[in-house]
């Protein structure tokens, strides 16, 4: 909890808020000016063990009545300062904060929300993208790396926060067309950070953008399918009896699975386990049923059809050992793995990575490939996956493939003499 003064101008009009700690600190943490983006705001949060730690926060006053009547006011999430957990050596995280400040906080929590997703959101994963450059640009030149990885998680994280509703429906807030802007800004600000590379170019550096997913706006509802992707679904399988949720003392359903009477549950969309005796905690099927009750299950969720408009929902179910041919099986992955059909593929992770929706979105990922190795002007029919860049990447430093590589390079894009 932090405490506030609304403050006043010289004329009289409320256009500025302090934020203090508490009610017996003197000086305020910061005060933040009318419709301006504040970075580097130095707060603490409560640690673990007692006491305090710091963490860095951007603020942002987004409205406030001229009377002092109504504020509105962002805070993100707080960034530890002192975390050198993810800095190899420790001593980078030092040198890098004392010469570029403290890593930029980040975070999806916006919502449907045009303030929140332009004014906090996009100014935040731009500054962030300003302060990895500037390390990366600043190793690279003073450490001599040869080769970088980086990782930029905005597109995702804000593109959650309107996928959906890049086409109009009852729950937008805005047209279609607002959204799309968001979309716009979401990119630009990508690009403007992909730009701060080119110049390696001219230096015989080879650079590579790809992703491990795109975000779709589907045409159906895709919320109502095989439920969200964050923890254990209820249904579909509650609705053929596989998962049976406990009852109150009135009859009612709680949201405590009964796992006495459960045979199948399903996780983050696309995974169903079988609740299996001598693997899952409270398992009942035997193992010598197991191939049958998947089978029973696969030909259930085929049969789940829009009430609207009778089309199939599911486009694909399989058996672990077949979603091997997928790079999904193998003992980490789930017993049955399915994927919905590209009208109900909403975001990520319910449908296959071919689905197409509205707006041209889609949930393929993207693959681009420029300078000293690469074909210039070429593009490829081929299918790039996730597991080919590595090997991809090998095979223009001239190292050996990964061992437990299961790609292959994109040989099509390699200039011939490589």
């Amino acid at each position: 909890t932090r405490y506030a003064l609304i403050l006043q101008n010289a004329d009289g009009e409320y256009d500025r808020v302090a934020i203090y700690k508490n009610k017996k600190t003197k000086d305020e943490i910061i005060v933040l000016e009318n419709d301006v983006f504040t970075t580097h705001v130095f707060d603490t949060i409560p640690a673990k063990n007692g006491g305090e730690t710091g963490v860095t926060r951007n603020m942002r006053l987004l409205e406030i009545a001229k009377d002092g009547s109504y504020v509105r006011i962002w805070a993100s999430c707080g960034m530890l300062r002192e975390n050198d957990s993810v800095f190899f050596p420790k001593s980078l995280h030092d040198e890098l904060i004392s010469k570029f400040g403290p890593p930029q906080p980040t975070s999806q929590m916006s919502g449907n929300d045009a303030d929140l997703i332009l004014k906090c959101n996009n100014e935040q994963w731009r500054l962030a993208a300003k302060w990895q450059s500037d390390c990366m640009h600043y190793l690279i030149e003073s450490k001599k790396i040869d080769a970088v990885f980086s990782h930029y998680h905005n597109v995702d994280l804000q593109t959650h926060n309107y996928i959906k509703y890049m086409k109009n429906r009852d729950t937008s807030r805005y047209d279609e067309s607002e959204v799309f802007k968001f979309a716009e800004a979401t990119y630009k600000t990508t690009d403007e950070y992909l730009g701060t590379f080119l110049h390696y170019l001219d230096e015989g550096w080879t650079i590579i953008v790809c992703s491990d997913h795109g975000l779709n706006c589907c045409e159906g509802d895709g919320s109502r399918v095989l439920c969200d992707s964050r923890g254990v679904n209820a249904d579909p399988l509650r609705k053929f009896g596989y998962t049976v949720l406990k009852r109150d003392s009135e009859g009612n359903e709680t949201a405590e699975i009964d796992w006495e009477k459960t045979t199948a549950f399903q996780t983050r969309c696309n995974s169903i386990y079988i609740n299996l005796k001598g693997r899952e905690p409270h398992g009942i099927v035997d193992p010598e049923d197991k191939y049958e009750l998947e089978e029973r299950i696969i030909t259930d969720l085929y049969s789940i059809r829009d009430e609207e408009t009778g089309h199939r929902i599911v486009s694909l179910a399989l058996h672990n050992k077949d979603a091997v041919l997928l790079g999904l099986g193998g003992p980490l992955c789930a017993d049955i793995i399915c994927f919905v059909h590209d009208d109900y593929a909403v975001g990520h992770g319910p449908g296959l990575s071919t689905a197409q929706g509205h707006n041209d979105t889609s949930l393929s990922p993207i693959f681009i490939a420029a300078g000293k190795g690469i074909k210039e002007g070429y593009t490829t029919d081929r299918w790039i996956r996730e597991v080919d860049v590595a090997p991809t990447i090998s095979a223009l430093l001239g190292v050996d493939f990964p061992k437990e590589c299961e790609g292959a390079p994109a040989y099509q894009i390699l200039e011939e003499k490589l």
